[in-house]
């Protein structure tokens, strides 16, 4: 008897889909533009080291489905450079979350589970 998996909606693709783009605009949008540009008003000596690594941190998300692992390292690079240059936290973090349970669903094997854990800790604990 054979299994249908099409009900799965959250499966690994060779190109990103559309849900990852509308994903990826809304939260940039929602977070970099509303949460640092608007919110910010360029008071801060940090704003724009904000509004950059808050737009690579959620712009990365376009590549959770297609590519993971490169997902993670954009979002750890971009994660680091914001707790290095930005003294607050920001909106962006809200994709820490969604990063990590796209690579636990994606990616097999027990580094996919920790390594996203851990990255998502120390980013969120450092501020």
């Amino acid at each position: 008897m054979a299994t249908d998996n099409s009900a799965s909606s959250l499966t690994r693709t060779k190109y990103p889909t559309l849900l990852d783009a509308v994903l990826t605009i809304v939260l940039v949008f929602a977070t970099s533009f509303w949460g640092d540009l608007w919110g910010n008003r360029g008071e801060s000596p940090s704003y724009l080291a904000s509004v950059v690594t808050s737009i690579g941190m959620t712009s990365s998300l376009f590549f959770r489905r297609s590519q993971p692992w490169l997902m993670l390292a954009l979002i750890c690079a971009f994660g680091g450079t914001q707790l290095i240059l930005v003294p607050h936290p920001t909106w962006a973090l809200a994709a820490v979350p969604i990063a990590s349970y796209s690579m636990a669903r994606m990616v097999q094997g027990i580094a996919a589970r920790w390594l996203p854990l851990i990255c998502g800790c120390l980013l969120y604990t450092s501020d």
